[in-house]
């Protein structure tokens, strides 16, 4: 299923506004550039790459913006679900119970089996591959933004689709945009689709994201009118989320970003 679209000029001076709009005064799109972009390379944490995959595997179906309650629970510092907590537990149990007794999180139990079956694979080997993929990252990460470096991104998502329950096209490009090492393979999904198909000239079908062919190929054109526009992928997906929120939040989106 795989399709492109022609960049118009019109398409690039309209990516050039809302980005620089964000750039100049929405917190969310500041804090994108800090941490995928300009600021310090983190380094591989295990402990801090679980905690993501516990937040995209909240984010998914659900409501995860400012006020909600899958929001106010990634705040949660210590978290309930953090490394330690899940290595010293059944990690099922641990799960229901938490987001239970939270309130307000939708799909408790297929969230608590993926956590379970993600943990295990991790334990058992999956540990040394994440690392070594997140290594490549962090090489591309250290240097300047360079279009060629999607090659390499979009490797280390179908890496994480592959091997991860829960995980599809999005989420897979989530949890590395998440982490800090990617710019160029971002996670897409409704609202990125609808402020497309709002601003420009293209028609993406949201009903298709699931199609790895199809996404990809929707990634394909994001790309090329990034790069038409002179600006990284991951500053429009921040810009383009942003620009439906109030400055505030755009502040709570930030920090609930930043406690992960």
């Amino acid at each position: 299923m795989p399709l492109s679209w022609k960049v118009k000029p019109t398409d690039v001076e309209r990516v050039r506004n809302v980005v620089a709009r964000g750039v100049k005064s929405n917190t969310f799109v500041q804090n994108r550039i800090r941490r995928n972009v300009t600021g310090p390379a983190p380094p591989f944490r295990r402990g801090d790459f679980w905690e993501v995959v516990v937040g995209c595997l909240l984010t998914t179906r659900q409501r995860s913006g400012p006020g909600s309650q899958v929001g106010k629970f990634l705040s949660l510092n210590p978290s309930p679900l953090s490394l330690d907590a899940c290595q010293s537990s059944d990690v099922e149990s641990l799960a229901k119970r938490a987001f239970t007794d939270f309130g307000g999180i939708r799909f408790v139990p297929t969230i608590a089996v993926r956590l379970s079956a993600n943990l295990v694979w991790l334990s058992e080997r999956g540990w040394g591959l994440v690392k070594s993929e997140y290594d490549s990252l962090l090489s591309q990460r250290l240097a300047n933004p360079e279009p060629a470096h999607a090659a390499t991104e979009r490797r280390s998502a179908r890496f994480i689709q592959k091997n991860l329950q829960g995980f599809g096209p999005k989420q897979s490009r989530n949890l590395w945009q998440w982490l800090g090492v990617t710019r160029y393979e971002i996670p897409i999904d409704m609202r990125v689709t609808k402020w497309l198909n709002d601003n420009l000239s293209a028609n993406i079908e949201s009903k298709y994201l699931g199609n790895t062919a199809y996404y990809e190929s929707v990634e394909d054109f994001i790309q090329a009118l990034s790069n038409e526009a002179g600006v990284v992928p991951c500053v429009l997906d921040a810009a383009m989320f942003a620009s439906g929120f109030r400055e505030w939040e755009a502040d709570e989106l930030s920090r609930v970003e930043s406690n992960n």
